[in-house]
């Protein structure tokens, strides 16, 4: 599978900008505390609280168990805005038997550097070592190229043996 590039990223924001993007990894699980680096926003990793008024998905939620049961490694959850995309991938996600990481993004996050810091923070609150050899690279200065980055990223959680979902929302 080739690496995106960071037009791609750009690209696939401006055309979607309402959406919700699950990255899912089927490996089996243990979760692991992580440590972040100082000048990342921890709240950019909570989950937001459920709503009272929520309106139960029942049936998108038993779409996603399917895709995590046959193996598809990503979802996109694709509405305008306010239609409870965040709301109903929560819901899934505190179902789940196995450890998730949810990442707030915004417009500065369309930064290549900015987003694979986030990115590696998040898979470190998995697993500690995955995104080491990328985490040395990011606060170097000198920042690889975005298709280098996430080929790197993308070996090692196929390398992994623990099984979490990745939100990016």
């Amino acid at each position: 599978m080739p690496a995106p590039s960071p037009a791609a990223f750009r690209s696939f924001r401006a055309t979607f900008p309402t959406c919700l993007v699950i990255l899912r990894f089927p490996f089996p699980h243990i979760i692991y505390a992580a440590m972040m680096k100082p000048s990342l926003l921890a709240t950019k990793f909570y989950r937001p609280a459920p709503s009272a008024k929520q309106v139960e998905r029942q049936h998108l939620i038993r779409r996603m168990n399917e895709g995590l049961e046959i193996g598809h490694l990503l979802t996109l959850v694709s509405a305008p805005a306010g239609f409870g995309k965040t709301a109903c991938v929560n819901a899934w996600i505190s179902q789940l038997d196995r450890p998730s990481v949810w990442l707030s993004l915004d417009a500065a996050d369309d930064d290549p550097g900015r987003f694979f810091t986030y990115f590696t923070a998040g898979l470190k609150q998995v697993d500690d070592r995955l995104g080491k050899e990328v985490e040395t690279a990011l606060f170097t200065g000198q920042l690889p190229p975005a298709q280098t980055i996430a080929s790197v990223i993308l070996h090692a959680v196929l390398g992994s043996d623990r099984a979490f979902v990745f939100v990016l929302d």
